[in-house]
């Protein structure tokens, strides 16, 4: 029987978002760069927009309307057009919210949930829970997720986990790593498309120096892929490389 090769297919990956405040510069080149790019699949890795109101112990100045977030990211999602969607921590807030004891931030949880997903099953986007062991999905060689941890060696940590390389966001920068597992490959954190500036939390965090924005480009099929991975320091333009997808 004679073995078939199948084309190439290719991925449009981002992440965090913020859509409530998300940089307009970057998301105008991003949808410049998957307008050249011509991708079968888009997929964003979670964090759609920041939920403030819902996060335990945030101050009067953080609060935002969550009416707001999610027209926010509806606004994205109309422009962006994604298939296939992950939640974050931030969009995990809303279903914690829909578990408390206060009957009325519950219900009004309960609500705004159902509504982005009519909005998502309307639109045909799959959505993928945020679960540590459940929230994984596999394209290509790696395997895509949000991230599920924090610190300097968060990306080794998750690979271990994982039986392969790894593409996730969460950490608000841009890093890859080959590290010294059996695990083959490489595994990448991409930055989010969110305008750190706006990020109250940012202004007495050292962490800012280490801010970026990212995409992935993806070429796949079955088993295998090739990677393109861009960043940009915060202000900067996100550019399209020079190449020729398509093989």
């Amino acid at each position: 029987m004679a073995y078939v090769v199948k084309s190439w297919k290719r991925a449009f990956i981002y992440t965090d978002p913020h859509a409530d405040v998300i940089d307009r510069a970057r998301l105008q080149d991003a949808l410049r760069i998957k307008r050249d790019f011509k991708p079968h699949k888009t997929i964003g890795l979670g964090d759609w927009s920041s939920w403030n109101m819902f996060r335990e112990g945030a101050k009067d100045y953080e609060i935002s309307d969550p009416l707001v977030d999610a027209r926010a990211i509806t606004r994205f999602w109309d422009q962006m057009e994604p298939d296939l969607e992950f939640e974050g921590n931030h969009d995990y807030r809303i279903w914690k919210a829909m578990r408390k004891n206060d009957g009325i931030i519950a219900g009004f949880a309960r609500e705004l949930m159902a509504n982005i997903q009519a909005y998502t099953k309307k639109n045909r986007i799959e959505v993928v829970p945020f679960h540590a062991r459940q929230g994984w999905r596999k394209l290509g060689a790696h395997f895509m997720g949000h991230g599920y941890r924090h610190g300097k060696h968060a990306l080794e940590a998750m690979r271990t986990h994982l039986p392969g390389p790894i593409i996730q966001g969460d950490l608000h920068t841009d890093r890859f790593s080959y590290d010294d597992s059996w695990l083959p490959g490489c595994s990448h954190v991409v930055g989010g498309l969110v305008d750190y500036s706006k990020l109250l939390y940012e202004e007495v965090s050292t962490a800012q120096y280490k801010r970026s924005h990212g995409l992935i480009l993806m070429e796949y099929r079955e088993d295998e892929d090739r990677i393109w991975h861009l960043t940009s320091k915060p202000g900067e333009a996100l550019k399209l490389p020079n190449f020729k997808p398509g093989r």
